[in-house]
């Protein structure tokens, strides 16, 4: 289960990452919420694309599970960027679904090998340091 401490770091994480990507078109609320419906879920990003709102919210119900267990070592700073980079490319991942006339898997297993890449991609220097 994520603590307030996870939560203040996951947010300090989320405003340097939303800094370092120039993000500051979107008007973003960080959230310590939890996610009912998905308690293996560390974080979500909720977005309005056309609006460039979104929420980003820490799952404070969150508990270790099968769809966890690839990230269960990762720090609130790669937890943040991932959300991050889902807000960094939203754009683009809606106007592709559009032209499908629907969101569909494909899009999203596309945007997920992007995250994953881009994620590989980033030297460690560029992690925030821990509060």
């Amino acid at each position: 289960m994520h603590t307030l401490e996870d939560f203040e770091d996951f947010q300090a994480c989320v405003q340097h990452w939303i800094a370092e990507l120039g993000l500051y078109d979107w008007v973003v609320d960080i959230r310590f919420d939890p996610l009912d419906d998905e308690p293996t879920v560390k974080a979500r990003c909720l977005t309005n694309w056309t609006q460039h709102s979104a929420a980003i919210v820490l799952n404070s119900a969150w508990r270790p599970g099968s769809k966890s267990a690839t990230v269960a070592v990762e720090g609130m700073e790669r937890v943040a960027l991932h959300e991050v980079l889902h807000l960094a490319i939203c754009e683009l991942v809606n106007l592709s679904a559009q032209q499908r006339d629907a969101y569909c898997d494909p899009v999203d297993a596309a945007e997920h090998a992007l995250l994953r890449r881009l994620m590989r991609a980033l030297p460690p220097a560029m992690m925030p340091a821990r509060p």
